[in-house]
């Protein structure tokens, strides 16, 4: 497994994603540019346990609640040290395959992803947190 530490484009189901209006979705057409993400690892944790900051490290996604279904926004690290719930987990769920990745909450190991039923439009889709059951959505990792 490769440390990440550094720029990345995060694809959900193949597609990029970015922030709008505070929360992470997957865009299916170029309504603007990916967001490149900056995964930085957690000090004194796992491997694996990082940080998904914007790429001006200004805002990293944020869990709200505990509850599933979540939407995943971007706000503010406190004093510029995350929050729990601004804590993931890194998975690669086949070693062999470096560039793909399963995001998981580090508290609750909820797993990061779009969701499995969406509406057949090509609006930008809602990135969430997903409850234990069930299939662990895989994305895409890409340097940017």
């Amino acid at each position: 497994m490769p440390t990440l530490n550094g720029s990345y484009i995060l694809r959900a189901f193949g597609s990029p994603t970015a922030v709008i209006d505070s929360k992470v979705h997957a865009l299916l057409i170029e309504q603007q540019p990916p967001e490149k993400w900056v995964i930085t690892p957690v000090p004194a944790s796992d491997e694996g346990v990082v940080t998904i900051q914007t790429s001006d490290r200004s805002k990293a996604w944020t869990v709200p609640s505990e509850q599933e279904q979540e939407l995943i926004t971007v706000e503010s690290l406190n004093s510029g040290s995350p929050a729990p719930n601004q804590i993931f987990r890194i998975v690669w769920p086949e070693p062999d395959a470096d560039h793909l990745i399963q995001i998981l909450t580090n508290s609750s190991g909820y797993s990061i992803g779009r969701n499995g039923i969406e509406d057949r439009s090509l609006l930008p889709k809602r990135i969430v947190s997903r409850p234990y059951g069930g299939e662990i959505p895989v994305w895409e990792l890409r340097s940017a």
